[in-house]
Order: structure tokens, then C-alpha cells, then sequence
């Protein structure tokens, strides 16, 4: 899931700022169309809504986050839903200094469709035929695994309009398998994120 203003997802960023933030609720909505040259420009779409203090427990933010991708002629199309914890810990007496880590988990649902795909082997002396077999064992054609994220931030409140925040997150630590053709060794890479607000 790719989002050019990716600060203005903060589920997506960092599960650390679920729920971090002045206000009881936040509500964020995102959607980006790219690649308009190819065939089927790729879309995404997402929202999300977190809450500071929820059922008036101190210092812990929660939230939601839906997210929907569909790309290319394939329509290879992603659906992720997350739920996302965090705590918020000052680490100063003035409390200008605070930190919250925060723990997000969730199911991913990744789907294609080969119909509209066309291979090497359907084509015969350079014309295409689609009633020619693709010469290609399609195994699957969604696969639906777990994920987990985890993040910290760090926030220093100068003023009540002046704060500098940082943070970093890490997603994908179970590293779960993403094959659509149950191949073992083809799994979700790590993914580091580091920010500065």
C-alpha cells in the first residue's frame, strides 16, 4: 500500500501513532490513482479511525484501518484490515517528553485473475489466441495470511503549537508466506520506516 501523502496516513506509517494525537478521534481517508498511462491505472484506498484514550483508559490510543489496492490487467488486488494498540509513556517531569509504542496486527487478502492475462505460449507465428492453452500451472489464485507491525514514536511539546515528532516502525516481522504458488521460500520481505514531523 503506497499513498504519496504517506505522513497523512499515520495507520499505515507507524502502528506507534494510533491514537496519539490532540483529540478524541481521528478519522483519515486516502486514495491514490496511478499509473494512468497502462491499461488498468492502479488504485488504492484507505481509511482508518484511531481514538486517544478509548473507554477513558490513560495513555493507550487504538484504532482501525482498512486498505484496498487493485493493480494492473491482472487485477491483482490486496484488501488489509488491522487493528492497531499503542502507550504513551512521558518521560519527563514537565511532560514536554513523551514516547508510545504501539503494536498493530491484521489480516491481509491478496487475490488474482489470470483470465485476463496473456502468455508466450498463446501465440502463435506473432498473433495472439486466447483459446491456446498458457503453458503455465496456476496453483492459486488468493492467498490470506496474518501480518504484524510494530512502532515507537517520540513527541517534544515546546509550545501548545510548536512539537517535533520522530519515529520508527517495523512491518512485516512474521514474514509470512505471499506465493501464489505455495513456494515456501517467497515470503513478505521486512520493511523499516523512519519519520520526522
Amino acid at each position: 500500500i503506497h499513498f504519496s501523502q504517506f505522513n497523512r496516513s499515520p495507520m499505515n506509517l507507524n502502528p506507534g501513532l494510533a491514537g496519539q494525537f490532540d483529540g478524541d478521534y481521528r478519522l483519515v481517508a486516502n486514495h491514490r490513482n496511478q499509473w494512468r498511462s497502462v491499461t488498468k491505472p492502479y488504485n488504492t484506498t484507505g481509511g482508518s479511525v484511531d481514538a486517544r484514550q478509548p473507554l477513558d483508559l490513560k495513555n493507550l490510543g487504538a484504532g482501525a484501518s482498512i486498505y484496498t489496492d487493485k493493480a494492473g490487467d491482472s487485477q491483482l488486488s490486496t484488501l488489509q484490515l488491522n487493528l492497531a494498540v499503542s502507550y504513551l509513556k512521558h518521560i519527563s517531569n514537565d511532560s514536554l517528553h513523551s514516547i508510545s509504542v504501539g503494536l498493530q496486527t491484521g489480516l491481509t487478502h491478496r487475490k488474482i485473475n489470470y483470465e485476463d492475462l496473456s502468455f508466450d505460449e498463446q501465440y502463435q507465428n506473432g498473433i495472439y489466441n486466447p483459446n491456446l492453452g498458457t503453458g503455465e500451472s496456476f496453483v492459486r489464485d488468493s492467498r490470506t495470511y496474518l501480518n504484524l507491525n510494530l512502532g515507537a514514536a517520540w513527541y517534544y511539546k515546546m509550545t501548545s503549537r510548536k512539537e517535533i515528532s520522530a519515529g520508527i516502525a517495523l512491518h512485516n516481522i512474521n514474514r509470512p508466506k505471499q506465493s501464489f504458488y505455495n513456494d515456501p521460500e517467497i515470503t513478505l520481505d521486512m520493511r523499516w520506516t523512519v519519520h520526522a514531523n
